[in-house]
């Protein structure tokens, strides 16, 4: 390796025992000994690096995962729908849920049923964070998901906004899901009065 004669060179110029602090001990009290030390660091900064994007692809593959079953629950979730007047409103709680996966979700929900709004709420390491979809029929019938979110997104301490059909937000208080749920399934409820 051309660049381990010019550092050792260097080390070996500007290196005096005397600059190097007592608590080094002895093993680095000589130029030699710091190269290999070096060495060390270095490799176990590139296992480090090697174990992170493991654990970066198994989390993916988590998430990937959780999403599929999640699609897979598609009928058991629109057959818990409660009439809203006119709309069907499906509100739930999720944990860990890939964010693409979730509107994929909520796109799917809203082309097996007409006239439905959804609330869903996903808990990941990132914070809450909510998506509200409404089909055409719902926003005809007075649904605004833009609307709903404002004062869902307040109880987790966070913000968002939207269109009538599509509205996200993030917050910081995951213990405040259920009430967010809830606040957005009552402004529903007046909106749709």
């Amino acid at each position: 390796r051309s660049w381990q004669k010019p550092c050792t060179d260097l080390v070996k110029r500007h290196l005096r025992t005397a600059d190097l602090p007592e608590a080094a001990g002895p093993a680095l009290t000589s130029a030699g000994a710091v190269l290999p030390l070096h060495r060390q660091i270095e490799a176990a900064r590139s296992e480090l690096q090697k174990s992170e994007k493991q654990l970066i692809k198994f989390q993916k593959s988590l998430l990937n995962q959780k999403g599929a079953e999640l699609m897979q629950s598609l009928d058991d979730v629109l057959a818990k729908a409660v009439d809203v007047g006119p709309v069907k409103l499906i509100s739930m709680a999720v944990e860990d849920i890939d964010p693409g996966q979730l509107r994929k979700f909520g796109d799917k929900l809203k082309e097996k049923s007409r006239g439905v709004v959804l609330l869903l709420g996903n808990v990941s390491e990132k914070g809450p964070s909510l998506l509200f979809l409404a089909d055409k029929q719902a926003i005809e019938a007075g649904a605004n998901c833009g609307a709903l979110i404002k004062p869902a997104s307040a109880l987790l301490g966070g913000g968002g906004g939207g269109s009538p059909d599509m509205a996200r937000a993030g917050g910081k208080d995951a213990s405040q899901m259920d009430a967010a749920l809830k606040a957005a399934q009552e402004a529903l409820r007046e909106a749709l009065g």
